[in-house]
């Protein structure tokens, strides 16, 4: 598994893990007040939040994905990486679509 992991890599198990743990917690953010209910309530913050980590997260990592491509490094992990947030998008739309 480690070997899988490492190929994969960590960050973006983080980053699934991260998105994986957002919206089933989305409910329990509802005493947070950053967002009002007209806004989308407890949603609207986890997707708030969401949009925030994956830019970051999506910048920083073609930003490394660069960096590695200039070094002759492997771009498996940072490709992996900057596909990820619009794999979610695409997968958020199926489920908005199945349902």
């Amino acid at each position: 598994m480690s070997s899988a992991a490492r190929s994969f890599g960590y960050r973006n198990l983080a980053y699934l893990a991260f998105v994986a743990a957002l919206f089933p917690l989305a409910p329990l953010m509802d005493d947070a007040q950053a967002l009002s209910p007209e806004d989308g309530g407890a949603l609207g913050l986890a997707l708030s939040l969401w949009a925030a980590v994956s830019i970051a997260f999506f910048l920083t990592n073609a930003v490394l994905a660069v960096i590695a491509a200039a070094r002759g490094h492997s771009l498996r992990a940072a490709s992996i990486a900057c596909a990820l947030p619009v794999l979610c998008v695409i997968a958020v739309q199926i489920a908005v679509a199945l349902l």
